[in-house]
């Protein structure tokens, strides 16, 4: 993730935050569905593949992200934005994880591991649902765009 991220805000301005985040979704999407194919068996190296695309995808997300939810954020309200912004993160974090944890609770197997990627498959349908619906002139200011409405 710390190797893409510098590349993804390079890209960010080109491709605007609703491709951006759509791109990081569908990644993190189908990476989540290749964790449905780990088993006990399942090579090291095959599951460190994963996790390292997941960073990739998960980096898209990342900059597109923050550099929309801050894109028409006056300097002065940056702190406020900031905390917020973090505040937001922190709790939809918080509530995905004690979902997934759920899911995985209801099982004591691989199957449960499974299940629980599968919720998160899910989880990553709806973000893309949501990113879909991003207009990228709200966020024209953090592309460096002129775009009129």
């Amino acid at each position: 993730m710390l190797l893409m991220v510098p590349v993804t805000g390079q890209l960010y301005p080109r491709v605007g935050p609703r491709r951006m985040l759509t791109i990081a979704l569908v990644g993190i999407t189908v990476v989540s569905a290749l964790f449905l194919l780990v088993d006990l068996g399942t090579n090291l190296w095959w599951v460190r593949a994963i996790m390292f695309l997941r960073g990739l995808a998960v980096s898209f997300a990342m900059v597109a992200a923050q550099a929309a939810a801050f894109a028409s954020i006056r300097s002065e309200e940056t702190g406020r934005a900031s905390a917020l912004f973090n505040t937001t993160r922190q709790v939809a974090s918080s509530i995905g994880i004690a979902v997934l944890a759920t899911v995985l609770g209801q099982h004591n197997s691989v199957t449960a591991f499974h299940r629980a990627f599968a919720a998160s498959i899910v989880f990553g349908l709806l973000g893309i649902v949501f990113a879909l619906r991003i207009h990228d002139q709200d966020a024209a200011a953090s592309c460096g765009l002129q775009i009129t409405r």
